[in-house]
């Protein structure tokens, strides 16, 4: 019931428009993060099959939290320290796999950021490495869309704008409007 009563109150901190919001860059939204799959074997158990390969559905599923987590980033509210949005995936758009085995004694990288958002919409872009004779290697790139959510996940809600620096980020940006 206190978790209800908290998500009702974040309700004052919801803009009636998107133009009321701070505008964020694309690197405002990066965040990188390790799966120690080589050097903490106690995780790695969680992540194999009965072949004792790495199941491929919980990559997934990371990807999933991870793209959730990228969109609460770029929609933090500065004066509480977090979103007040609910963050809902809505599409997994594509996936491109560089390597067909993902070693289960090996450690991967996750990283990200938003690339495009739209009033109530944000793509999100993941990169998949590892960790091979100590160079990150890519094994995938993932390309999601996320839609923001009410605090009670009534109604759609305004997001942040992107702004994008550079030729390349505009590249990135125009990608996602074409989708």
């Amino acid at each position: 019931m206190q978790a209800m009563n908290e998500r009702k109150a974040l309700h004052t901190l919801l803009a009636k428009n998107q133009a009321d919001l701070p505008p964020r860059k694309m690197r405002d939204s990066y965040i990188e993060v390790i799966l120690p799959l080589g050097s903490q074997p106690e995780i790695r158990e969680k992540y194999l099959n009965v072949n004792n390969t790495v199941r491929f559905g919980r990559i997934l599923e990371d990807l999933d939290s991870l793209g959730v987590l990228i969109c609460y980033t770029h929609t933090k509210h500065e004066a509480v320290g977090r979103s007040p949005l609910s963050i809902v995936t809505a599409l997994v758009d594509k996936i491109g796999l560089w390597k067909k085995v993902i070693h289960p004694d090996s450690d991967i990288k996750f990283t990200g950021n938003v690339s495009w958002v739209g009033r109530t919409s944000m793509e999100v872009k993941m990169h998949v490495l590892q960790l091979q004779n100590d160079v990150y290697c890519p094994l995938l790139d993932a390309t999601f869309v996320m839609v923001a959510r009410d605090p009670e996940n009534k109604r759609p809600a305004f997001v942040n704008p992107l702004i994008p620096e550079g030729p390349e980020e505009e590249k990135i940006f125009k990608e996602g409007e074409c989708m």
